[in-house]
């Protein structure tokens, strides 16, 4: 006899498939909407961060140079984190030609995939609502909008620890082994991304597979302890090849105290983030000065003696501690200090109350089901990051907060389906979507209301709109379930206004491309007194620009390795996306690295292998607009308090003895042509921690290491920029 499909059946497909076309249509409008805040006038920002940019232009130079990650097309040393992130960036400066779009875009593309890979993980657990709201709070989150567009590796990070998570849920929930052993290698590659920070999801990972894989104690352990051991061979495969290369054979390991890549990933990349010390900044007053020190609030750059350390930044209130772009002062407020609060944290209020009504809501028995087990992967996510950054005492910067998004998007669009069925109850419970509105609204209202210039246009739209979805959802949401909707749907858009306006300020207005925020007072000039970072690179409009410093050198040039060296990575780095010249960093990233003693420097100089050295206008002559110099919030001469380590700071101290200074109207294009013209080097202006651009440019010397040789002036019209 034939079977015949069920009458109900056959009236439920249209539905179904009306339902998937929304759904469709719906995912398709988030991720266009999120291409456009990543991809739209993603030009303006020429080449990202151009200590990054340098080093993806050099590892064109050459295999070995693509390998180690290195900064300079010569190999002298290498940026100061593994180089996963910039594989990518190369190979699509490769295939695309060397630009700036070329570095950008994959960034871009990969915040896209970020998104969708969201909604996806969220939908199989919370379904097709949960979904799209988490991918539409990820599309617009502040910190990831500004991140994707510009080329540092978090952004690969992400995308990987969201692979890795997608391979984890798989494997947990059959208990076969390969999920958790793709999961493992995937969080292996995030470490050759960004070293340790890979490693905070490790907790939430390994509990995970333990209470959800359907399969006995013994094999889960089992699982357990093979993963772990594809998780150290993956993550320590690019260190591995380091150390069995010969030091003389490959460059300097930036970052690291002692030329080593195990160093670089225990230390600065590790340890030092949390703790402090092992060449990260100290805190303002968050750390014991050191013993016998006399103003330092962090152990000194290693191997300096004790007291060489950076001075404490001023401290402030409980929640605008510290300089803008190093996160606010540690502590369990750290999150509402003003730098972080606009970045990650508009949603909190909604993700958290959510959470917990969906975790109310579903059974806590092990193995768990794949409700309460994407509960835990999402909140354990959540919880390790808020703990280990709000109390992290070495170099914390906002944008560190973008590996929390995913996490915080998925509560929040979890928790709102949560509370949204709970409305639909009789009892108190009706009132949890509403409180939620409100709260998160009011925390709303404290971020915007730092920002003047905002807050008196945007403060009224984000109360506004959740009193009235909040009220609708109480008196009409009763009596009507399109009217209870309607109502929830303004609240949750009111919700969205303050985190896509403040989405929209790297968009619209040219951040600062080493500390990328979303920082609204950029398109306004106003806020909270000051931009957080200024707007420009600390050079020209374009860091390709260098005026007539690159052919001066050239002219110059009587066949030496290097075309010019400086204390730090940052004031070369243009000089070499302009036209991948042999310049080098004497100290790394922060002029701190002891990549040369004095002897060796002189060596180089005697041998012809180096005549120029660039000191810049920083603190000791190192990274511009970095912390402040003994000298005061400028920058000062170099001394124990500088940020160069005590080799490079001999290092200068021989240059500026026997070098001899090159005439700035040799070489630089900014020099005044009067005296009367000059800047007055005590004169004030602009924010207390970052010195005008201008002015820096005006500090750095050039020096002739080999004046015997003479000097030849540059054509007057500098060379075009290498395209």
């Amino acid at each position: 006899m034939l079977q015949t499909a069920h009458p109900v059946e056959d009236e439920r497909e249209p539905l179904r498939a009306a339902a998937n076309m929304r759904e469709g249509i719906a995912l398709a409008t988030i991720t266009l909407g999120a291409a456009i805040l990543r991809l739209w006038r993603l030009d303006q920002n020429g080449t990202g961060n151009f200590y990054y940019a340098a080093a993806a232009r050099s590892m064109l130079a050459g295999w070995g140079n693509f390998v180690f990650g290195a900064f300079d097309p010569t190999g002298f040393i290498t940026v100061d984190k593994p180089p996963g992130a910039l594989w990518i960036q190369a190979l699509s400066a490769k295939a695309f030609g060397y630009s700036g779009l070329s570095l950008l875009a994959p960034q871009a593309v990969m915040g896209v995939l970020s998104v969708v890979l969201t909604y996806y993980l969220v939908r199989r657990a919370f379904g097709a609502g949960a979904g799209l709201l988490a991918a539409l709070a990820m599309a617009v989150t502040p910190i990831g909008v500004a991140v994707d567009r510009d080329n540092l590796p978090d952004t690969a990070l992400v995308l990987f620890l969201l692979l890795a998570a997608w391979a984890l849920v798989k494997g947990a929930e059959t208990g076969r082994l390969k999920g958790l052993l793709l999961a493992s290698a995937l969080v292996g590659v995030g470490f050759n991304v960004k070293m340790l920070a890979a490693y905070v999801v490790l907790p939430t990972f390994y509990l995970l597979y333990f209470l959800s894989a359907p399969i006995s104690r013994k094999a889960r352990l089992g699982h357990l302890a093979a993963a772990t051991a594809v998780l150290v061979v993956v993550s320590l495969s690019w260190s591995i090849v380091v150390e069995l290369t010969p030091k003389g054979r490959r460059p300097y390991i930036g970052g690291s105290r002692n030329n080593s890549a195990l160093d670089l990933a225990l230390g600065y990349n590790g340890l030092g983030r949390i703790f402090g010390g092992s060449g990260n900044l100290g805190p303002p007053g968050g750390m014991p000065r050191p013993p016998g020190g006399s103003s330092g609030a962090m152990p000194p750059f290693p191997p300096g003696p004790p007291g060489a350390g950076m001075p404490p930044f001023p401290p402030g209130g409980r929640f605008h501690g510290g300089p803008p772009g190093f996160g606010g002062i540690p502590g369990p407020l750290r999150f509402a200090s003003p730098g972080i609060a606009g970045q990650i944290t508009w949603l909190f209020p909604l993700a958290l109350l959510g959470a917990a009504v969906a975790a109310h809501r579903v059974r806590w028995q092990a193995p768990l089901a794949q409700r309460p087990a994407a509960l835990l992967l999402w909140g354990g996510w959540f919880a390790t990051h808020l703990v280990v950054f709000s109390f992290a005492r070495g170099i914390f910067h906002e944008y560190y907060t973008v590996v929390m998004a995913p996490a915080v998007a998925a509560l929040a669009g979890a928790g709102t389906v949560a509370l949204w069925e709970e409305s639909r109850r009789a009892g108190w419970r009706r009132a949890l979507l509403p409180a939620a509105l409100l709260l998160t609204a009011a925390w709303q209202a404290f971020v915007i209301g730092r920002f003047p210039a905002w807050r008196f246009w945007l403060m009224p739209v984000v109360l506004g709109g959740a009193c009235a979805g909040a009220l609708g959802l109480l008196v009409l949401g009763r009596a009507s379930l399109s009217r209870a909707k309607l109502s929830a749907g303004v609240g949750l858009a009111a919700l969205l206004v303050g985190p896509t306006a403040w989405s929209l300020a790297p968009v619209l207005a040219r951040g600062n491309p080493v500390i990328p925020t979303a920082d609204p007072s950029a398109l306004t000039g106003r806020g909270r007194g000051q931009p957080m970072m200024p707007p420009m690179p600390p050079f020209e409009s374009d860091p390709r620009d260098t005026g007539m410093l690159v052919p001066f050198l050239r002219a110059n040039h009587r066949g030496e390795r290097y075309l010019v060296a400086a204390p730090s990575s940052m004031e070369v780095a243009p000089i070499i996306i302009d036209g991948g010249e042999p310049a080098i960093s004497l100290g790394g990233f922060m002029g701190a690295d002891p990549v040369l003693s004095v002897d060796q420097f002189t060596a180089l100089v005697e041998r012809g292998q180096l005549r120029f050295v660039l000191v810049g206008g920083g603190p000791g002559g190192g990274l511009p607009g970095g912390p402040p110099g003994p000298g005061g919030p400028g920058g000062g001469p170099p001394g124990p308090g500088g940020p160069m380590g005590p080799g490079n700071r001999e290092i200068l101290a021989w240059v500026r003895e026997h070098g001899e200074p090159v005439d700035p109207k040799l070489w630089r294009i900014d020099e005044p042509e009067s005296e009367e013209e000059a800047p007055d080097p005590n004169a004030a202006a602009g924010p207390p921690m970052m010195p005008p651009f201008a002015r820096m440019r005006r500090m750095r010397k050039l020096y002739d290491c080999r004046p015997e040789l003479g000097l030849i002036e540059p054509p007057v019209t500098a060379a075009p920029l290498a395209e």
